[in-house]
């Protein structure tokens, strides 16, 4: 991972000395062409599930930042959402709906794409507990190496993280229904935390489900298979 990308994430893995535990990289892009426009005639559910921009300033050094660390964005965030925003008009994606979750980092991120947006609670974050506000590092003497990357490949929470996961699951099997009965795209800004959780019932999911800050990704409702598709994840404009 370069330091250019360290930078745009606060929630990161870190840099570890090589040994025989699974190498975490960023997660690989799926084969979407976002080469032409589409049609806005063309009929589709969509659903495009955005991480919030960056809360760290440049050379600052990245922490776990959970349900209880309200941090705002950084003017380098706030640049990353406006980015965004210019990618998904000019790909005819900018979304019909846009719903947040309740920190400051993503309801600040949804007003650089819209004034109209709606607030949904599940959207929040996790909690990290006594790593709240920590370093990997410092998160690392704590729970061991082996929690942190079970965090990334399996999304299975480190001791003492704290979230409900079957509330979250429902929330985001709530939001999928509502756009796929109402068609259209519809977007979520969450954190990278949340946004894991999202796949219950698709198919093409991310081996590492990871987004970087102002990243998003697509999943595309197919009529035909009666199924929630990843067309494409970690989009970086």
């Amino acid at each position: 991972m370069s330091d250019h990308d360290k930078k745009n994430m606060d929630i990161d893995f870190g840099d570890f000395e090589e040994d025989k535990t699974p190498e975490t990289k960023e997660p690989i892009v799926s084969d979407l062409d976002l080469s032409k426009k589409e049609d806005k005639k063309v009929a589709k559910s969509r659903l495009l599930i955005i991480r919030h921009g960056n809360t760290f300033k440049a050379g600052e050094t990245p922490r776990r930042i959970g349900a209880r660390t309200d941090m705002q964005l950084t003017v380098e965030g706030r640049q990353q959402l406006a980015k965004l925003k210019l990618h998904l008009e000019q790909y005819n994606m900018f979304p019909d709906r846009v719903y947040a979750g309740p920190l400051q980092r993503t309801l600040q991120s949804a007003q650089e794409l819209t004034k109209s947006y709606e607030i949904l609670e599940f959207l929040r974050e996790i909690y990290h507990g006594l790593d709240e506000n920590k370093t990997d590092a410092e998160i690392m003497k704590r729970v061991g190496k082996q929690a942190l990357v079970k965090w990334e490949l399996e999304n299975k929470l480190p001791p003492g993280w704290v979230a409900d996961l079957l509330y979250i699951r429902q929330g985001w099997n709530g939001v999928k229904k509502l756009c796929r009965d109402s068609g259209g795209t519809w977007a979520t800004v969450t954190s990278g935390g949340i946004a894991r959780f999202a796949f219950d019932d698709v198919e093409n999911v991310p081996k590492i489900r990871k987004l970087a800050t102002g990243a998003y990704g697509i999943l595309t409702y197919d009529h035909e298979k009666n199924k929630w598709v990843c067309e494409g994840w970690n989009i970086k404009p």
